[in-house]
């Protein structure tokens, strides 16, 4: 009677768990949870019955509170070795596929393979331990590669697992072991799930993780060996598979993130004696298979990489000019994380005279536009070395010329771009004014308009005088050929972009330039350029235009006011560009807000009433009651201009 009553109330509370009720649904799992422990399970049949109420679950709840009910009646029926063996068998079966579960789903199967894991000696169930320890990690590994970091956090459950039972740890290490049946071997990825766990562990445990997250003096638990065993197979695993080189062997591409921790408490020892060796070989057997890795690890690693560069450059340098777009990438950024972290300049040297060499020399230049492009991306990132300014400005010298130099001959577009791009970069080192070889590169540009590459040109100077002003000094010789554009550009609204470029170069070379502002004066710049309705001014076709294009009218805006207020008034232009630059100042973007404040600083520091700013400011907060009043702003081009909410 007693088991008929229990059987009974069983499967009212089975029906109460797919309720979409979370009170009922508690109150269903309380009363499974009863019957579990005080009435136990029946036979097989009503274990495998029970897991099958539990594993439905996991496709129709999506919250913590039904999921910690189910949770407890998992712990409760563990117990139960009749059920123990159906449920870690499902366990198993539904990770298989880890990296297509849901991000809850993972965290629910991870939960549950850690019950099971409380109730598996390690010896005595060595089989069954071996399996489920795989599906962990693999639910490790894939949970740490959703998040898309560089640095993923750590498993909680699986980390409380080990804070539960010390002794396991030694277990899975053994696991992680050398040899054939070592799951580095027979699961890989799984195998790095696990290792990148435990080190996580043994070093949280004993307080040695990284020292820019140390704050009290270390408190060891665990016996330093410990630690030891931990690096070790998580170095062993890190190795293995990461730098395997094995193409065969389908992995993530960003599985070298898993091993964050390891990466960013690497020692020179250790990068010296143990990684390098591998990286180097790796980079020229199969540089596709470890590229990624490759480039994380070099800058995650926190070393001076000054040592290393002589035997990254070649394999390294190699890959920035293959065909594949993606490998010319994650090389240039293995280049950008090479720089960024050498501090020796001959070091540095060294490499830049090698990406440098082959661009200065017509025979050694490379053919295909694909190669010569990635040069060109690999000298830019140079400009990131840790060496004194002095020695950057020798760099920077060098490169503007070796770069202009090449632009003469260049004839493929996109390359082209590229190298202007560099330039702009290394430009913004340059002490004094414009140099002479980027002057000539540019007047050219200008003379020939058919392939676009003039508005190459003219970002390439607006971005580079907004990190170094001094640059304005040598643009004198150049008003006379951008003075038609920033004409034009008044009054064409296509052409607007182009000629608020070409009027910012003018105008800041005029600021520090008689001979400059003389040119202005003679070409009629200030005359035309500056109408109260120019394109320049206008709200509607301000609006138009995209983040990075509002961002330099902005400082455009900001160099009249301060350098050419008396131009703008005889114009009778000052509260169209007062306006103007107090309507960017309400821009979504940060950084065109940062710079249009800027511009109005300015503007003051050069004797604007501040009252007049004010009122500009006012003229949109008054529109903006209006019903299309305020035009709109938006960081993408060509959305604004259609009326829109007013920022709040």
């Amino acid at each position: 009677l007693i088991l008929t009553r229990s059987c009974a109330a069983m499967e009212v509370a089975k029906v109460g768990t797919t309720k979409r009720s979370l009170a009922e649904r508690r109150v269903a799992w309380s009363g499974i949870c009863n019957s579990v422990q005080y009435e136990g399970l029946e036979d097989a049949a009503a274990a495998q019955d029970l897991c099958r109420i539990i594993f439905a679950t996991l496709r129709e709840y999506d919250d913590k509170a039904s999921w910690r009910a189910v949770e407890r009646a998992v712990g409760l029926a563990l117990k139960h070795p009749v059920f123990l063996k159906g449920f870690a068998g499902l366990v198993a079966k539904a990770a298989e596929k880890a990296s297509e579960l849901r991000a809850e789903q993972r965290w629910v199967l991870t939960r549950w393979s850690c019950l099971v894991m409380d109730h598996l000696d390690p010896v005595e169930f060595a089989g069954a331990f071996a399996k489920i320890a795989a599906v962990q990690g693999a639910l490790l590994a894939a949970t740490a590669l959703a998040q898309a970091t560089p640095t993923p956090t750590p498993c909680g459950p699986f980390q409380q697992l080990l804070r539960r039972h010390p002794k396991i740890v030694d277990a899975y290490l053994a696991l992680l072991g050398e040899g054939e049946k070592s799951i580095v071997l027979t699961a890989p990825l799984a195998a790095c799930g696990l290792a990148a766990e435990i080190l996580h562990h043994a070093m949280v445990a004993d307080n040695l993780d990284a020292p820019s997250t140390r704050r009290v003096a270390p408190t060891p638990r665990h016996p330093p060996a410990d630690i030891v065993s931990a690096r070790a197979a998580a170095m062993d695993a890190y190795l293995r598979v990461v730098f395997s080189g094995d193409t065969k062997v389908k992995l993530p591409p960003a599985v070298g993130c898993v091993f964050a921790l390891l990466v960013r408490t690497l020692t020179h020892e250790e990068f010296e004696g143990k990684v390098m060796p591998v990286v180097v070989k790796q980079l020229k057997r199969s540089p596709e298979a470890v590229l990624r890795a490759v480039r994380h690890l070099l800058e995650s690693a926190p070393l001076d990489l000054s040592r290393y560069a002589a035997q990254l450059s070649e394999p390294v340098l190699s890959q920035t000019k293959h065909a594949d777009d993606w490998r010319r990438k994650e090389a240039v950024g293995a280049v950008a994380a090479i720089a960024a972290s050498s501090s020796n300049v001959d070091a540095v040297r060294d490499l830049f005279d090698a990406i440098k060499g082959e661009l200065d020399d017509p025979k050694k230049r490379p053919k295909e536009w694909q190669a010569r492009a990635g040069l060109f991306d690999a000298l830019a990132q140079m400009s990131r070395a840790k060496v004194s300014e002095k020695a950057k400005a020798s760099l920077a010298s060098e490169a503007c010329a070796c770069l202009a130099g090449v632009c003469k001959g260049e004839a493929q577009k996109d390359a082209k771009e590229k190298l202007a791009a560099a330039l702009s970069v290394w430009l913004g080192f340059i002490p004094g004014a414009l140099p002479v070889e980027t002057v000539e590169i540019t007047v050219a540009g200008m003379k020939d308009t058919k392939d676009g590459f003039h508005r190459s040109l003219l970002r390439m100077l607006t971005s580079a005088i907004a990190v170094n002003p001094g640059l304005a000094a040598g643009a004198g010789k150049l008003v006379t050929h951008l003075a038609p554009l920033a004409k034009i550009g008044a009054a064409k609204p296509s052409q607007r972009t182009e000629g608020a470029m070409a009027l910012l170069i003018i105008a800041a070379a005029a600021a520090d330039d008689a001979a400059a502002a003389t040119a202005a004066t003679k070409e009629k710049v200030w005359e035309e350029a500056l109408k109260p309705d120019a394109t320049y001014f206008t709200a509607t076709n301000i609006a138009k235009l995209g983040a990075d294009d509002s961002e330099m009218l902005a400082r455009c805006l900001g160099v009249l006011m301060d350098a050419h207020s008396a131009h703008l008034a005889k114009a009778k232009a000052t509260k169209a560009a007062q306006r103007a630059a107090t309507m960017l100042l309400l821009h979504p973007t940060p950084a065109v807000r940062v710079v249009a404040r800027g511009a109005l600083d300015a503007a003051t520091e050069a004797g604007t009433p501040v009252q007049d700013l004010l009122a500009a400011l006012r003229h949109w907060l008054v529109a903006a009651e209006q019903p299309g009043g305020w035009p709109g702003l938006s960081p993408n081009e060509g959305e604004g201009g259609d009326g829109g909410e007013f920022p709040r």
